[in-house]
């Protein structure tokens, strides 16, 4: 009898003991976990402080550097001895990130429908035609229907739209622009690389001809691929001849088309570490250099 009552006493025990070190390993486990919590947010702390840092000291660094044609120079060690303001990433050490000077993006705030169109389409000749009308339709202020476009009874009755054509040339934004027929049917990623090629900030609407992507380039003055791989190559290492062949391009216009900065550039850049990473983006005017302004600004 005292033997089973021993048994029966051990084994409480043992049960006991068992749960007290479930109990252990479950707060042990609660405390790594809000461990691994508290370092995260500490690291999105630490990466936000270095992203505004390392945001103020580019802007410095564009300030106070020599411009020419394409970039800023500058000797601060923590980047390189130039940037070149066409969107091209750069790294230094846990740091990414690009500078596109203005000049080098299509301002869609006064669209033009075949440049847009033919850049957009990717060479998809139904979709050209499509994007171009239906832009060319968004922005006239009249209901008649171009052949390949899009009015209100489109989008109200046909689409089952909550939303109508703009009726104005001032596009609000890149969003607006994928809200439209044609433009609408282009996957999240397509949209974000047609990210490098246009802009939604209104600040002049000169190209700088030096800082274009081929595509645009090919575009904007109809040169085919063969063409505009040369130029490309061209205008890397001999700036003087490339201007005179572009000059010579019947679609050339010197009222806007130059090859100097505008001094109003995007920056998008992110800081990583094991647990975190903080991305930036913003829009800002150097051309004054004691007043910068900024247009947009983003942290997340």
């Amino acid at each position: 009898m005292m033997s089973s009552r021993s048994a029966f006493a051990l084994s409480l025990v043992l049960w006991i003991v068992a749960a007290l070190l479930l109990g252990v390993a479950l707060l042990v486990s609660f405390s790594k976990d809000t461990l691994e919590i508290t370092k995260g947010v500490k690291e999105k702390l630490t990466t936000r402080l270095k992203a505004e840092s390392a945001l103020e000291e580019l802007k410095y660094y564009l300030v106070t550097g020599k411009p020419d044609n394409t970039g800023i120079s500058n000797n601060l060690s923590a980047f390189p001895k130039k940037i070149v303001l066409d969107g091209r990433v750069y790294k230094t050490g846990n740091i990414e990130f690009s500078i596109t000077d203005l000049s080098a993006k299509m301002n869609i705030f006064h669209p033009s429908p075949d440049l847009i169109a033919s850049v957009a389409a990717d060479n998809k000749r139904e979709l050209l035609y499509t994007m171009r009308d239906s832009l060319k339709d968004w922005v006239d202020k009249d209901n008649v229907v171009s052949l390949g476009g899009a009015e209100r009874a489109y989008y109200k009755l046909q689409a089952e739209r909550n939303y109508t054509p703009r009726n104005s040339p001032a596009i609000q934004s890149l969003d607006e622009l994928w809200l439209i027929k044609g433009f609408d049917t282009l996957s999240a990623k397509k949209r974000n690389q047609l990210k490098q090629y246009f802009r939604d900030v209104t600040t002049g609407s000169n190209i700088n001809l030096l800082l274009i992507k081929p595509l645009y380039l090919a575009k904007l003055l109809h040169f085919n691929s063969n063409e505009v791989e040369s130029l490309v190559k061209l205008r890397k290492t001999d700036l003087q001849k490339f201007m005179a062949i572009v000059q010579k391009n019947k679609y050339f216009d010197d009222d806007y088309m130059r090859s100097v900065l505008s001094y109003k550039v995007e920056i998008s850049l992110s800081v990583h570490t094991k647990y975190a990473t903080t991305k930036l983006h913003t829009v800002i005017d150097l051309k004054d250099k004691n007043t910068i302004r900024t247009y947009r600004y983003e942290i997340f």
